[in-house]
Formats: C-alpha cells, structure tokens, sequence
C-alpha cells in the first residue's frame, strides 16, 4: 500500500511469505522541487503477521511515526539525500541490469556481496543474491521467486546501511 504523508512518499507493502505476513516500509522525499524521489528510511523486517491488513497497519504506524520524528527537520535529511544521488550514480551497466530477469547473469564488474534470506532460522528462505559494482559502488540485488519483485533485479542500498528494525 502506498501513500503520501507529509512531505514524503510511502510504500507500506508487506512480504507474503508463506502465510506470515512480514510488516516493511519505505519512505521517499523528492531531492528537490520536480525532482526524482529519493529513498530515506527502510524499516527493515518490523515483524510477521497473521494478515496482510495486519501487516500494513503495522508498517504504516511505523512510517508515520518515523515522518512525524523527522519533517521537523527537514533540513537535517538534506545531506541524507544528496549522499544518495552521490553515491547512487550507477554506471551504465548497473543501470540496464535493473528490471531484467534474476536469470540475466550479473554484468563483469559486480562483485558477489552475500544473500539475503527471511524466515526462522531453521527455515530460512533465501531472497536475493547481493552484488555490489566495483565500477560505481551501486548495490544489485538478483531477487529468487520470494524476493520483491519477485524474479528480477534490483538496486538499493547496501543492507548493512539499512536502518536496524524499529
């Protein structure tokens, strides 16, 4: 589910897996005035749900709470976000990878980072391989089938940098 509040873009889409419903969030600012929308806050994982509905409520308390703590200063994101379009300046070959299938194998300059898995410990399910560009230091993340989107590339931030679960 997606949703303005404030001066932010929300997405509180919940993981389907297998049953349990995992509460996450996404919060968006646009880097300037008619500018493209940067991402400034990801909860992580905030806990799994017997629903869907239950999952988005969560995830959505989250996030308001998160904007209602922040658009006070919103100067205080400003560096936030040009960190990103900085850092986020992918080459070209990260760029064409981005919405091709997982099946796609990784260009020559991305450099196998790990995997990315939810679940229990004893029932782990794998999500995503991580890659990171030794070129333009972008973060691709070769989704499987339970990944989101499910099957396909993507790019975001290195995991490690992503806020710890709220």
């Amino acid at each position: 589910m997606q949703f303005d509040y404030k001066d932010f873009h929300i997405d509180a889409s919940p993981l389907d897996e297998g049953g349990h419903y995992y509460a996450r969030a996404k919060i968006y600012q646009r880097a300037s005035v008619g500018g493209d929308t940067v991402e400034v806050k990801w909860s992580g994982d905030l806990g799994d749900y017997p629903s869907d509905a239950d999952a988005i409520e969560a995830a959505q308390r989250w996030a308001i709470q998160w904007c209602d703590e922040n658009s006070a200063r919103p100067s205080d994101l400003t560096p936030r976000i040009r960190s990103l379009e900085t850092v986020m300046q992918p080459c070209n070959a990260c760029r064409e990878l981005v919405g091709k299938p997982s099946s796609v194998p990784p260009h020559g300059d991305l450099a196998a980072s790990g995997v990315s898995a939810i679940g229990p410990p004893i029932h782990m399910t794998k999500i995503s391989s991580n890659w990171n560009c030794t070129v333009c230091g972008s973060w691709l993340y070769q989704n499987t089938a339970d990944g989101t989107p499910p099957n396909e590339w993507v790019m975001g931030e290195h995991q490690l940098d992503s806020p710890e679960k709220a």
